[in-house]
């Protein structure tokens, strides 16, 4: 590059900036080690869930089908007896 008459030019050529720069490190590429994943806890309650496990199910899915009608009073029987259904039909007998 030519800079301005008298003034010197500070810009490297490019024949000397490539042999003045480092060499790039060559890099190798591995497979990752690939960590052991725990299965959901999901799973186990689904293969044999305590009374307990059932019952909280039942509720959780009853408080869903309260939410779905905004909580409405008057139906938390049925919210109970359907949640109980969907949940026992879920079971492996």
């Amino acid at each position: 590059m030519q800079g301005h008459p008298g003034i010197p030019s500070t810009a490297k050529s490019p024949r000397k900036a490539a042999a003045e720069s480092p060499a790039k490190p060559k890099t190798t590429i591995r497979a990752r080690k690939k960590t052991p994943v725990a299965e959901p806890e999901v799973a186990v309650l689904a293969l044999h869930p305590t009374p307990d496990e059932v019952n909280q199910l039942i509720a959780t899915t009853a408080y869903y089908f309260a939410a779905e009608r905004n909580f409405e009073s008057g139906h938390e029987l049925d919210d109970w007896l359907k949640a109980e259904q969907l949940v026992q039909g879920q079971l492996p007998r």
